[in-house]
């Protein structure tokens, strides 16, 4: 006998103990969601999960909260622990909070410490908004300058370096930053405090492959010098200053990488005394943009910038 086709269907994965009604482990999970509704703590506690699970970005403790509070970045509420034990930074982040209309929620202390992750959070957090990057297209496509400057930056991991970068790109004009999505600092608090404000406009590019853009930027005409202390020429003497120009910077430490340098045009240097084997990422970046700048300006017949 054939037997029917529906006899010999799976019934799909086993359910877990506890989802099981007729099991001592479903009884034993009701007994402990009972346990923490009446526990004010664990409620506390488990309010907290669900609040840092829906929340875009957390910044945590005093200090943390001060800084951002003083940058322009976007800020949704202010999380203060009840019984919190006030000093100078406390008065300083009310006041900012409400100059800038930010909410203020005093929370007990399980839900503070559940949205920190128990970490050393003085009974301060702030629920920030999330960074919100530019599209590469876009940018280009809407790129003003006749000869466009960009800055990458390849597995950078320190987002106060990615901030400093992001100061000098405003202070010697770029026209943005662009980072990948992975294995790279990204636009937090401590970016937007070493950028002195600057990530408010200045257009940061986040894309998913640095070398997929760096192809599609070469495939429009711009040039990809990448910074080597080992580099071919010197920075602001490469040859392509009068090009649109992508200045790569590499992680600290390593520098760029292996693939990443395949897509540079040339890697470029900036002489430094020998007993110095190097400079900091941003410090270079930084220098490389002046000296891109100035040899851009000195081609101009009247010593503008063009």
């Amino acid at each position: 006998m054939v037997p029917k086709r529906r006899s010999l269907r799976g019934k799909g994965p086993t359910p877990k103990s506890e989802d099981r009604t007729w099991h001592k482990a479903y009884k034993e999970k009701l007994q402990r969601e009972k346990r923490m509704a009446a526990n004010p703590y664990l409620a506390a506690k488990r309010r907290g999960d669900e609040r840092r699970k829906s929340a875009e970005e957390i910044i945590i403790g005093r200090n943390a909260c001060l800084e951002a509070l003083r940058t322009p970045m976007a800020v949704k509420r202010l999380f203060l622990a009840r019984g919190l034990e006030k000093d100078d930074r406390i008065d300083e982040i009310l006041a900012l909070a409400s100059k800038k209309g930010i909410p203020i929620m005093e929370r007990d202390r399980g839900e503070i410490e559940s949205m920190a992750r128990n970490k050393a959070h003085q009974g301060v957090l702030l629920e920030a908004k999330s960074y919100e990057y530019k599209d590469l297209g876009e940018v280009i496509e809407n790129c003003a300058s006749p000869l466009p400057l960009f800055v990458a930056a390849d597995n950078l991991t320190d987002p106060q370096n990615l901030g400093a970068i992001i100061r000098s790109a405003a202070a010697f004009g770029a026209d943005g930053v662009i980072i990948p999505h992975r294995r790279n600092a990204g636009v937090n608090a401590a970016c937007w405090k070493a950028s002195a404000g600057a990530c408010a406009f200045v257009n940061v590019i986040r894309v998913e492959n640095l070398n997929f853009a760096l192809e599609k930027l070469k495939a429009r005409g711009y040039c990809v010098i990448g910074l080597d202390g080992e580099g071919e020429k010197e920075v602001g003497k490469t040859g392509f200053e009068l090009d649109p120009l992508v200045i790569v910077a590499g992680c600290e430490g390593k520098g760029i990488s292996r693939l990443t340098r395949t897509k540079c045009d040339l890697e470029a240097k900036i002489p430094i005394e020998d007993k110095m084997e190097s400079l900091n990422v941003s410090v270079a970046t930084a220098i490389a943009l002046f000296a891109t700048v100035e040899a851009r300006k000195a081609s101009s017949p009247q010593g503008q910038n063009i």
